[in-house]
């Protein structure tokens, strides 16, 4: 919901409560981290900016695997 169609910057910028209570809770892995690269890749400035940070934030928390899916990604760009 948060990256889809009612995607908005500061919401983005204000949700990593969110975002580790999700991680934490197995509801964050490759599937959702692809979704949300995706989102920040086809958005303008502004909005890629607040994805990229949130992903930062997720890497920042992430095990292994998952940060082993936010590093390929960064590799592939």
């Amino acid at each position: 919901m948060m990256f889809g169609q009612s995607l908005h910057p500061e919401v983005i910028k204000k949700s990593n409560f969110l975002l580790e209570f999700l991680y934490q809770n197995g509801r964050i892995g490759e599937a959702q981290i692809n979704m949300i690269w995706d989102c920040a890749m086809q958005k303008h400035e502004v909005y890629k900016v607040a994805i990229l940070k949130a992903i930062m934030f997720i890497a920042s928390i992430a095990k292994y695997k998952e940060l082993r899916i936010i590093y390929q990604k960064i590799v592939q760009t």
